[in-house]
C-alpha cells in the first residue's frame, strides 16, 4: 500500500552528510521525502526544535491536510518494510502516532501513558494540529507534549520501526548511543 503524502524531514542545511543519509532511506522505504529547514536559536536550542516541528504542522493545517507526518534527518529504520509497517498500523483515531520512543511508559494498547521522549518520526493528527500549535514555542517539545499523555490519544506503533542514528547532536552538542533505552522494546525486523 502506497501512500501519496510527503514525510516532512526536518534538516539544518549545514547537515549535508545527515540529508543524504535521510534520502536514501527514503529511498529504501518507498516514501516522499520534503526537506523543511531546521531553526536555529544559538541562545534557545529547545525553541529552534519546537519551532521546526510546529511549522510542519502550521503547513499541514493551512494545506487542509488530514494528518502530518515529521522526521528528524537522523532517522534510520529499522529494516526494508518497515515504513509499509507503519502505515499498515496506523490507528483510524489519534492524537499523535509514534513511530517510537525511547522514554515512557506504553500499556497493552500501545498508548503512551506518561511524559516520553522521542520524535524521530511522528505522525499528527488534524483533530490535534491546534492543541500541538498552542505549546510554548521555548519547551522541550517531546516532554511538554507528554504532560498531556493522559488527555489526549498518543499511540505507538506495535514494533517500533525507526530509531535515531546516534551521530553528533545539534540540540547536546554530543554523539548519544540510544540503544540502551531500546531494551525491552518490540523492534521491527528483531521480533
Amino acid at each position: 500500500m502506497r501512500y501519496e503524502f510527503p514525510v516532512n524531514i526536518i534538516n539544518l542545511p549545514h547537515r549535508i552528510e545527515r540529508r543524504l543519509q535521510a534520502e536514501q532511506q527514503a529511498k529504501e522505504q518507498g516514501f516522499y521525502a520534503r526537506f523543511v529547514e531546521g531553526i536555529v536559536y544559538p541562545h534557545d536550542r529547545k525553541k529552534g526544535i519546537c519551532l521546526a516541528h510546529k511549522q510542519c504542522v502550521r503547513n499541514a493545517k493551512e494545506c487542509g491536510d488530514k494528518f502530518c507526518v515529521i522526521a528528524e534527518d537522523d532517522i534510520l529504520f529499522n529494516g526494508i518494510g518497515a515504513w509499509d509497517y507503519y502505515l499498515e498500523n496506523m490507528p483510524e483515531d489519534f492524537s499523535l502516532y509514534m513511530s517510537m520512543i525511547y522514554v515512557g511508559m506504553i500499556d497493552n494498547e500501545n498508548r503512551i501513558r506518561s511524559v516520553f521522549s522521542g520524535m524521530t518520526m511522528y505522525t499528527v493528527s488534524e483533530t490535534f494540529y491546534d492543541f500541538f500549535l498552542s505549546l510554548p514555542d521555548s519547551c522541550h517539545i517531546d516532554r511538554e507534549l507528554g504532560l498531556y499523555a493522559n488527555q489526549y490519544k498518543y499511540l505507538v506503533v506495535p514494533k517500533f520501526v525507526a530509531y535515531q542514528d546516534g551521530s553528533r547532536s545539534d540540540n547536546n552538542f554530543m554523539t548519544c548511543s540510544y540503544e540502551p533505552y531500546l531494551v525491552g522494546r518490540k523492534i521491527y525486523g528483531k521480533d
